[in-house]
């Protein structure tokens, strides 16, 4: 009974004040990019709007200009050049790529669409390559814990991905085409328009197809997105947002132990429906109804294997701020989430778990700002949880500001840790079991406290930002041998370990008369396993980020040339939990040069890679050396 009722009182709080919300004129909330002049405005690391300066988080914005002047070929490729972020691909386009923020793993992360969960319900993670760059309008990517406002899955921290509006002032059509290393071939196309005063559509279609670079890594994927908008009034908006994703791919295996004819069929479908009213930035009330499917079947008839796996989320969620004089606002909200898991290996399961959050932001002589949010989470299998957050904000006139934070959060069990298929194995048939694995339906939530201090700064050219970080985990879920008795282990997830993870990530940015610009991250990790006292696995001590861009115009108003050389330094890692497999430091060049024509017209030419280093992001996972792709765009008004 507890969890229809939490979101009675949730809904009860939220319907009682809306009436306050009655003359709003713009919306802005987690499920929308605002866009001011001089600043860009903030959503993710409080739940409403706030100038980046004024945000209390190590956050970074990255728009779609961004996305359009790196080399990047999908989602990873952008964020992994931000501090604190580290991207694990296992090959070339289409291969699993997954994300790690300050040294968590890729279930630690929170990511978003548009405010709304995506992550792998079974495998806790998610895989950047089901977000088509070509619909992104910008990231939001807060790091260090937030489950004070969005639960289990942010331990780590949050990435909210913002698709393209619908909002323009004339129907706007974008075709681009590209070609490259592995056979590979693009094709995109996007259209927007406006349909009378009320109504807008945005709508995008992908395909893109390679044959990899290692036996068995084609990769033939498609996406087909489409958001439609009905203005009511210029109170509110109600938006219907869908993505259908579908691909074909081989799964190539490690080096050592190929799979040459492993196959895999990837589905996803996700929908959303968001109604929103705001009354300027003050006081906005947001509810979203979402579903998101998945489809999974893998097939090695080489090892006489094959799965299939069907997911499903079911969720609600209503959020209201609304303010109380200019120094005193307040945000009260909840979710209700439905999860399902159909698995040929993990069996049939269904999870329900519901939360209340609540955040009181204070404001004192105009330039100390306080903030207290807490998130009660009710899960089915698991205990409660609470999770607090204080933090506090000093805002050095108009280009400076320090902010600190203290914070609890946790992590869920996975699908997967708690129902993995029980298996014996007798190799040599000798009567005595070599190896055994299972999951563990008693493995406990993982918990973790957390601090930060840190800062940003703008003068003149000049703009940086840098933050110390010190986090501790209990119960940290690991594979770990349970049954000494067998010859190479019985292993499932427990919680037997600890986790001290402590560093600084910094930032700095310098542009010169909007033709030279250039910029330089750098990340400092200490994440030790505190029982062991060995390092987390695929967590570096240290990674470099940063390019170098210059633009200049050769015919006036016909010809603009950018050229962009980017670097990437990441430090040793291990593959394990006890050292024993080292993946050496590497070093990229990349590099871009585009050709714009006549304002909507671009050719460019991008390399990867370009020292041919051999590397591996994942133990047995060799990656792509030195790889050039070129393509063109188009982008006309009606």
């Amino acid at each position: 009974m507890r969890l229809p009722l939490m979101f009675s009182l949730v809904l009860a709080l939220s319907t009682s004040t809306a009436g306050a919300n009655s003359d709003q004129a713009s919306i802005a909330t987690a499920g929308e990019q605002v866009d001011y002049q001089l600043q860009p405005i903030v959503v993710t690391a409080t739940r409403t709007p706030h100038t980046l300066w004024e945000s209390d988080a190590n956050v970074d914005v990255l728009t779609s200009a961004d996305i359009e002047q790196s080399s990047a070929q999908h989602l990873g490729d952008v964020l992994k050049l931000l501090p604190g972020v580290s991207v694990g691909t296992y090959g070339s386009i289409g291969q699993n790529a997954s994300l790690s923020l300050r040294g968590s793993t890729s279930g630690q992360v929170l990511i978003m669409i548009d405010g709304v969960p995506i992550n792998d319900i079974q495998l806790g993670g998610f895989d950047l390559n089901l977000i088509p760059l070509e619909d992104v309008q910008s990231i939001e990517v807060v790091r260090g814990a937030v489950s004070s406002l969005y639960g289990a899955d942010a331990l780590g921290g949050v990435v909210n991905i913002i698709t393209r509006s619908t909002i323009y002032e004339r129907p706007l059509t974008h075709i681009k085409y590209q070609k490259g290393a592995g056979d590979l071939e693009k094709v995109a196309a996007r259209f927007a328009r406006l349909f009378g005063q009320r109504f807008g559509l945005n709508l995008m279609g992908s395909s893109i197809k390679s044959a990899g670079f290692r036996d068995n890594s084609d990769f033939e994927g498609r996406h087909m997105t489409g958001k439609l908008s009905c203005s009511l009034g210029e109170k509110g908006l109600i938006t219907y947002r869908t993505h259908l994703y579908d691909a074909d791919l081989g799964v190539p295996g490690m080096d050592i132990m190929p799979t040459p004819n492993a196959h895999q069929e990837d589905q996803n479908w996700n929908q959303a429906i968001t109604l929103q009213f705001c009354k300027g930035l003050e006081n906005s009330f947001r509810s979203i109804i979402y579903r998101n499917y998945s489809r999974q079947e893998y097939k090695n008839p080489d090892f006489f294997t094959e799965a299939k796996h069907r997911r499903w989320i079911y969720g609600i969620e209503l959020q209201n701020s609304f303010s109380f004089g200019s120094a005193h606002k307040m945000t009260v909200g909840g979710e209700i989430q439905n999860r399902r898991l159909d698995s040929s290996e993990n069996g049939c399961h269904d999870l329900y778990r519901g939360a209340m959050f609540l955040q009181e932001e204070l404001t004192l002589r105009s330039n100390v700002k306080f903030r207290l949010a807490g998130r009660y989470d009710y899960h089915e299998k698991f205990d409660d949880q609470f999770c607090p957050d204080l933090t506090i904000t000093w805002l050095a006139g108009n280009h400076a500001s320090l902010f600190t934070s203290f914070r609890r959060s946790y992590r869920t069990p996975t699908f997967n840790d708690l129902y993995w298929p029980k298996s014996n194995i007798d190799y040599d048939l000798d009567g005595k079991l070599d190896y055994g694995e299972s999951g563990n339906v008693d493995v406990k939530p993982e918990k973790a406290v957390a601090f930060q201090i840190g800062g940003r700064i703008q003068a003149g050219l000049f703009t940086g930002n840098g933050c110390f970080f010190r986090r501790e985990v209990s119960d940290l879920i690991q594979w770990d041998n349970v049954d000494e008795s067998y010859v190479y282990g019985c292993w499932m997830p427990v919680n037997k370990s600890q986790a001290i993870i402590k560093g600084f990530e910094g930032q700095v940015t310098v542009k010169y008369l909007d033709r030279l610009q250039s910029s330089l991250t750098y990340a400092f990790l200490d994440a030790k396993d505190d029982l062991l006292d060995r390092r987390l696995p695929y967590q570096p001590q240290h990674k470099i980020a940063g390019y170098v861009q210059y633009g200049m115009n050769l015919i006036r108003n016909e010809l603009d040339v950018t050229a962009r050389l980017g670097i990437e330094y990441m430090g040793v890692r291990y593959a394990d939990a006890n050292e024993g497999q080292k993946l050496n430091s590497n070093f990229l060049y990349n590099g871009k040069v585009t050709a714009r024509i006549l304002s909507n017209f671009q050719i460019y030419l991008l390399a990867e890679n370009l020292g041919d280093e051999k590397y591996f992001l994942r133990s047995g996972y060799p990656l792509p050396g030195r790889a050039f792709y070129g393509g063109l765009s188009w982008e006309f008004w009606d």
